[in-house]
């Protein structure tokens, strides 16, 4: 099957004049339209796990106030078992985007950036088995971390953007648009 993002519904954001997309899923011969997602704004950046889950990023206000309102979720590809994964609860990293999971590993490397303004920062290697909502769970390893306080004013080390990785040891990243490989450590 095929998971992917669609704003068919006609949902729209509560601050902004755009529709939202949400996660549906179909066969590849594009029967069995289902929608996964019982999410009211936006679903982000879906990606299928090691687990075989889809993990994706889910933009909501359920019992939080407007800024750190973007945490990583998974469910599996028939629409049960939606998990919580990570983050929601954080004022700092206030987003966290374009997540994938690291291969050989319960790990994700994930874009941790704010709220408003372009989908860029420093890029992290979460754990979710350290806590849902501990910031020791993260660990920025090339450039910063917008940072709840910062995120309308952008360094030039938070201008990574797009990690995909490669292996356990190597991922590729955008960085002001020029693609790099880096290792986990951000050392090399």
């Amino acid at each position: 099957g095929i998971a992917f993002l669609s704003d068919r519904d006609n949902n729209y954001a509560y601050c902004m004049h755009s529709s939202s997309a949400v996660l549906y899923r179909m066969e590849l011969d594009g029967s069995g339209l289902k929608r996964l997602s019982a999410n009211y704004l936006s679903d982000m950046a879906p990606h299928v796990m090691n687990n075989g889950k889809i993990m994706y990023c889910r933009w909501e206000y359920v019992d939080r106030f407007q800024i750190p309102c973007q945490g990583l979720w998974a469910q599996n590809p028939d629409g049960t078992g939606l998990t919580h994964l990570f983050g929601n609860r954080l004022l700092s990293p206030v987003t966290i985007s374009e997540p994938k999971s690291i291969p050989g590993t319960t790990k994700i490397i994930t874009t941790l950036t704010g709220h408003n303004g372009p989908i860029c920062g420093g890029i992290g290697v979460v754990d979710p088995s350290q806590g849902a909502h501990d910031i020791h769970s993260v660990e920025t390893i090339l450039g910063e971390m917008v940072l709840f306080e910062r995120q309308a004013q952008r360094s030039d080390k938070q201008m990574y953007e797009f990690p995909y990785p490669i292996n356990e040891t190597f991922f590729l990243v955008s960085n002001t648009g020029a693609i790099e490989m880096s290792t986990f450590d951000g050392k090399d």
